[in-house]
């Protein structure tokens, strides 16, 4: 039985980070038993905290929720795991268009607490919830980290641990 999480909106940041199939190979990341890793961070690192809940998101035509998890570093400059790099994660043209994925970047240590690789919250189906369909992944999906909104961590719960 899964329970919720005990981190509320009010003491923490709720994020979505975004993992893009055409870059990530990230199914095969999550299906590993490696459940600590550095997401790079490329957008509000002023505001992501150690202790703030993460929701998985990956692009592509199955775009949804993953996974959750918590940050588990503030974020700072720090390598790549180089566990990504051996396994091949990156795709090679991605490593080859962005190298500084293979490169000391701001990054935070993530951690997945809940893994949903058979039954993720999918993006068509979010997309029709009246409060979710404003996720700002889903309004401006260009980018790696997205910010929840309180009123969307609440229903998104719902769905997450009902």
């Amino acid at each position: 039985m899964t329970t919720t999480p005990s981190i509320t909106v009010e003491s923490s940041g709720v994020w979505i980070f975004q993992a893009s199939i055409k870059n990530y190979k990230f199914l095969d990341a999550l299906r590993t038993g490696k459940n600590t890793i550095a997401w790079r961070v490329t957008r509000f690192g002023n505001y992501i905290r150690k202790g703030d809940t993460v929701l998985f998101w990956m692009s592509g035509p199955s775009a949804g929720i993953y996974a959750v998890g918590s940050v588990a570093s503030d974020p700072a400059v720090m390598d790549p795991d180089p566990w990504e790099e051996v396994k091949n994660y990156y795709t090679t043209e991605y490593a080859r268009e962005c190298p500084d994925v293979l490169t000391p970047s701001v990054r935070a240590l993530v951690t997945y607490s809940k893994k949903m690789i058979d039954d993720p919250l999918l993006k068509d189906d979010l997309k029709h919830h009246p409060t979710l369909k404003n996720l700002s992944v889903i309004k401006q999906p260009q980018g790696t980290n997205f910010k929840v909104t309180t009123e969307q961590w609440l229903a998104l719960k719902k769905l997450l641990y009902s």
